[in-house]
């Protein structure tokens, strides 16, 4: 928003709380320049629309909002809008790129993060390759939703033109429009002629992985194994410690068992 915005800003955030509270409450300037601060990085008619949205819902619609809950309807309302997959999606979109034969209608955020996973996936691990995607793309989507940058998606052709053209229409009949180009001039367009025609890099310029950036990459993997393994190592730490108080506690109550009857037995 701008600062022209703040009257209507206003008039618009004490119409809601005073339907909300039935006319008892309305914030003051202060609490309005502080909504105004907080809701300032989205547009109006954005805010306007997380307004109604908590106004409407069933499960809001009885409470006077903090700031962020106007926050989370507006991102709501964007994600929804947003027509990228979400991370599991993408990744089996991604994985299409395998076959040198298939087409591939992808988004930019999905060919990037394709591009930083698939060396981690011709190193034969597929989980650390899954989950190097996931961040990257979840790195990109919020920085693209954070931006309000519409979806761009793109064709990458392989080499089967018959594939190619049922890849076309299910991309039109799905809403994925293609950005800069029509369906006919995509396929108009000659199949790749490198052996992996997918990769962001000819296979001819791309050599061997320079070793710092393998090295990297290792990195990557090995950060995300140990993230994978340390909730597992510290259930089973926090199993063996339970099990050891255990086997104390029982120790106890049998030795005072012990002392208990030996007592009696000399009695």
């Amino acid at each position: 928003m701008r600062n022209a915005d703040f009257e209507e800003f206003t008039t618009r955030l004490r119409a809601m709380f005073a339907l909300l509270s039935h006319g008892r409450y309305a914030p003051d300037a202060d609490a309005c320049g502080l909504w105004f601060k907080v809701l300032e990085p989205y547009p109006m008619p954005a805010v306007v629309a997380g307004f109604n949205a908590h106004v409407r819902s069933p499960e809001t619609g009885r409470t006077l909002p903090i700031p962020g809950d106007i926050v989370a309807k507006i991102e709501g309302i964007v994600a929804r809008a947003d027509s990228r997959p979400s991370p599991e999606e993408a990744w089996a979109i991604a994985l299409q790129a395998r076959d040198e034969a298939l087409t591939v209608i992808w988004t930019d955020e999905i060919a990037q993060a394709w591009d930083a996973a698939r060396r981690v996936l011709e190193l034969g691990d597929e989980v650390g390759a899954r989950m190097a995607f996931r961040e990257v793309y979840g790195r990109l989507l919020e920085a693209a939703r954070a931006e309000r940058s519409p979806a761009r998606w793109q064709a990458s052709i392989g080499t089967d033109k018959a594939l190619a053209a049922d890849a076309l229409r299910r991309a039109a009949a799905s809403g994925r429009q293609l950005d800069g180009a029509a369906p006919a001039e995509v396929l108009a367009l000659p199949a790749p002629r490198a052996p992996i025609p997918l990769l962001t890099t000819p296979v001819d310029e791309a050599g061997p992985v320079p070793p710092e950036k393998l090295a990297a990459l290792q990195a990557i993997r090995e950060r995300l194994v140990r993230r994978i393994a340390a909730p597992a190592a510290s259930s089973a730490d926090a199993q063996a410690k339970r099990r050891t108080a255990q086997l104390r506690d029982r120790a106890r109550r049998a030795a005072a068992s012990y002392a208990t009857n030996l007592d009696e037995s000399i009695q």
